[in-house]
């Protein structure tokens, strides 16, 4: 994914990023991905009704006949670069993790945490983690949508990663199936 990441970067010039980018950005995160127990459908189909530009389609097959679905969007922005709408969805055995986030070139890293941290679905992040070459993990239990924060739901905004401009945010939404 951060290959195809850094080739929508690289399609964009820089622009300088205020609070009101990253609010409206942390807005469109919300809206998609924590508002509501989402599914990959539910997605697609509220992507679709947005009439937003694919740019990824496909299934990945798994070990054990499984499939991973992903599929981004470009949702326009008037205050900078696109936004990518992005979804994964794949079941493990007895685990579905169903992926569902934004990323922008021109998303300011700390406008973005401070934006994200400001939602009541996340509020301030509990853990930061240094990565590779100066790049920086947030991490916040989320709320998504009547459900209570949990390990199982979790936001990771990843920014100031080399070779890639901007900010990646995810959510990551585990559901332990019963066979």
């Amino acid at each position: 994914m951060l290959p195809l990441l850094a080739l929508f970067a690289l399609s964009f010039p820089c622009w300088a990023v205020g609070n009101d980018r990253a609010s409206a950005s942390a807005a469109v995160f919300n809206s998609y991905c924590l508002g509501m127990t989402s599914d990959f459908a539910t997605l697609d189909h509220r992507a679709s009704e947005g009439r937003y530009k694919v740019v990824v389609d496909r299934s990945i097959p798994m070990p054990g006949g499984q499939v991973m679905r992903q599929k981004n969007w470009l949702i326009p922005s008037q205050g900078g670069a696109s936004i990518m709408l992005t979804s994964n969805d794949v079941t493990n055995g007895s685990l579905h993790v169903f992926g569902c986030g934004i990323y922008a070139p021109d998303l300011d890293g700390a406008a973005m945490e401070s934006a994200l941290s400001a939602l009541p679905r996340l509020g301030s992040p509990p853990r930061h983690s240094p990565g590779a070459g100066g790049a920086t993990v947030t991490w916040w239990w989320a709320r998504v949508g009547e459900g209570l924060p949990s390990d199982d739901s979790q936001v990771m905004l990843s920014r100031d990663v080399p070779g890639l401009l901007g900010v990646n945010v995810n959510l990551i939404l585990k559901t332990h199936l019963d066979h």
